[in-house]
Formats: structure tokens, C-alpha cells, sequence
């Protein structure tokens, strides 16, 4: 998701990037394209109300601070009254557009790097950097295997079974299969962790709504 701040101060870049993506500058919401401007527009009626809210909120704290000693009169008790209805319409529409911005937000395509270059097909690659095949000598009679016949053979690799898991294009690690896929996260793990200043973590299972959204 991008940073809010990011595109209110940078609208132009913003656009600019996703024509470069080949992106609209437009989301389609509930049946309606949405663009850029009518989105920021949204971001200012919600920054609006979200002021208005923590006015009447800041109004309702100090008069229940100045009363908390004496009796309050019929004007207070009838202004408190009207602030209780103010802050509850208010909170309703703050979190419409709340969920209204959310929403668009969530839906906007990450930006390419500067570095990226523009373009719709192969073509408009840019090489980095060539390097000369690798010249391999094998005897005349020797068949090259691809390496699910060779993880088969060697008993590593279970398609079958992985495609009645999780269906087509996966694969099961087992026996030595599965012991160097663990060799392998280790080893990983001890190299950023020593030597490159990561941080290991090991995070619940579960997780809140707004973390499943915010990880995609």
C-alpha cells in the first residue's frame, strides 16, 4: 500500500509513475473510476472532518473538566447534549471516508523505481550485462535430465502427492528433499543474522485484519 503523505505531496509523481507502468490513473470502485484529484479531494474532506471531530471532542472534555465541581446548568447540560449527537455523526463519517480512502489506497498498483525503464514489451528491456555461454563437454551419449526426473528418481520430490495438497505447479520436499530445504532456510537465516545485521524473529500464526491487508 502507498504512503497516504507521499501521494498528497507528490500527485504529479504519482500519475507520472503509473503511466510509466502503463497503469490508468484511475480505479475503478463500486462500478466508478475513481482518479487521482477526486481521491485527494476524499483525503481533504476526511482530514476535515477528523478536525471538526477532535474540536467537539476537545469541547466536550473541558466543559465536563469545569463541571466536575459544581452543578451544571440547563445551557451546559443542553450543549453537552448537542455535542454527544455532533461527535457520534461525526465518528460515522469520518470512518465512511475512512474505509472509503483505505479502499482506494489498497487498490493502486506499487510504483516502478526511477530506474525502470519505460515500456510495454521486451523491447524496451535495457541490458545490464552479457555473459558468454558456458561451453559444456559431455560425451555424445549423454541426455541431459531435467531436474523433476532427477528429484524423482532420487526420491526428494512428490508431485503426485503435492498436486492433491494444493493442486498443479507445486511440489512436496521429502526425505533428503526436505532436509536440504531446511539446511538451506538455516543457513540463510545464520548468514543475515551474522553476518549482515538482520534480526530474527518468529511471529504468531495468527494475525489481526488490518495486518493480513497491510502484508497483501
Amino acid at each position: 500500500m502507498l504512503d497516504l503523505r507521499f501521494i498528497r505531496e507528490n500527485p504529479e509523481a504519482v500519475k507520472k509513475a503509473l503511466e510509466n507502468r502503463g497503469e490508468p490513473c484511475t480505479i475503478t470502485m463500486h462500478g466508478k473510476k475513481i482518479d487521482l484529484d477526486e481521491f485527494l479531494s476524499w483525503d481533504k474532506e476526511r482530514r476535515k472532518i477528523l478536525t471538526e471531530l477532535e474540536q467537539a471532542r476537545a469541547r466536550r472534555n473541558k466543559i465536563s473538566a469545569n463541571q466536575q465541581t459544581g452543578k451544571p446548568t440547563k445551557e451546559i447540560i443542553q450543549e453537552m447534549q448537542t455535542l454527544k449527537e455532533k461527535i457520534k455523526n461525526l465518528e460515522s463519517e469520518a470512518h465512511t471516508w475512512e474505509e472509503k480512502v483505505d479502499d482506494f489506497l489498497l487498490r493502486i498498483p506499487n510504483l516502478p523505481d526511477p530506474s525502470v525503464p519505460i515500456g510495454s514489451s521486451p523491447a524496451e528491456n535495457k541490458v545490464i550485462r552479457t555473459q558468454p555461454s558456458a561451453i559444456i563437454h559431455q560425451p555424445s551419449e549423454f541426455t541431459p535430465r531435467t531436474h523433476w526426473d532427477i528429484g524423482e528418481s532420487l526420491d526428494i520430490l512428490d508431485f503426485k502427492r503435492a498436486a492433491k495438497i494444493s493442486g498443479t505447479r507445486f511440489f512436496l520436499y521429502k526425505n533428503q528433499g526436505a532436509v536440504l530445504e531446511r539446511a538451506l532456510i538455516n543457513f540463510m537465516l545464520d548468514l543475515q543474522t551474522k553476518e549482515n545485521g538482520y534480526q530474527e524473529i518468529f511471529a504468531p500464526y495468527l494475525v489481526n485484519r488490518q495486518t493480513m491487508t497491510g502484508t497483501g
